[in-house]
């Protein structure tokens, strides 16, 4: 009977070091699960960030593009006008020949 006592209280299972093992091990899943939450936030957030930035970035070349072809438009419309009074010297130039070959004449 003695022998029988030894074997049934001598071998010791400590389960209170368990729980709390698993309880340790409980927490550290809840803490995870946090950090995942907020790196998922973020990763959101981040997306988000990303998608207003080329947004405004398209805004901005889109506001570009036209300025450019505003300027193209006004070059165009000024060449012309050059070309415009390029003509009127010619002309200018050739009446003041004939004016000048008019004088010669009297």
């Amino acid at each position: 009977m003695a022998d029988a006592r030894e074997l049934q209280y001598g071998v010791d299972f400590d389960t209170s070091g368990a729980g709390n093992s698993i309880d340790g091990l409980l927490a550290l899943i809840g803490a995870l699960e946090q950090q995942f939450g907020a790196a998922e936030l973020g990763a959101q957030n981040l997306g988000a960030n990303i998608v207003s930035a080329c947004q405004s970035g398209r805004a901005g070349l889109d506001g570009l593009t036209s300025a450019l072809r505003g300027a193209s438009d006004a070059s165009d419309e000024a060449g012309g006008g050059i070309r415009n009074a390029g003509d009127a010297a010619r002309r200018m130039g050739g009446r003041l020949r004939d004016a000048g070959e008019n004088a010669d004449d009297l």
